[in-house]
């Protein structure tokens, strides 16, 4: 059985191939010149195999953007390779289940860096709550969701109550 490809791309990456959007809007040569580039570079990225990745189980509570990037990226990266997994091997599915569910209970267990920008933080203090409430992320992908077992772990439960009293209003 032959793993997914799976692109990587930065978002300065992705900035520049859509450029040619903006650009082509009133010249169709730019356009045709902006996607023949866009090709370019897409077709010059490695290709990487979709695999794993470890959890960092230390990250939790508070955290900076860049540790919360870094998180998201794994727990986005798994999911994917979750279902990938109950795509192409159906006997899979009690293992990935149980999988779900730890990489969820992680997850919950981190906090999103408040915005900067004060018309976001509605809906980050949405995710957040939700997150306490459900135990299940905002972020967590909707073919995933119905097999993921919130978790009865007292130390898990204690940290996402730390998380919610420290982020809650007074």
């Amino acid at each position: 059985m032959s793993k997914p490809k799976l692109r990587l791309w930065s978002e300065e990456m992705a900035a520049m191939l859509n450029v040619n959007i903006f650009l082509g809007a009133g010249n169709a040569q730019v356009a045709r010149e902006g996607a023949r580039m866009s090709d370019q570079i897409k077709g010059s990225q490695p290709e990487m195999a979709l695999e794993l990745m470890p959890l960092p189980l230390e990250v939790k509570g508070w955290v900076t953007p860049l540790a919360f990037r870094q998180a998201l990226d794994v727990y986005e990266n798994n999911q994917a390779y979750y279902e990938d997994r109950l795509k192409s091997d159906r006997r899979a599915y009690l293992k990935v289940i149980g999988s779900v569910s730890e990489l969820e209970e992680w997850f919950t267990q981190i906090i999103e860096p408040l915005p900067d920008e004060v018309e976001e933080r509605a809906d980050w203090w949405e995710r957040e709550r939700s997150k306490w409430h459900s135990g299940i992320s905002k972020h967590c992908s909707p073919s995933l969701r119905h097999l993921i077992t919130p978790t009865s772990k007292p130390e898990v439960i204690k940290q996402r109550e730390a998380n919610y009293r420290a982020i809650a209003p007074s």
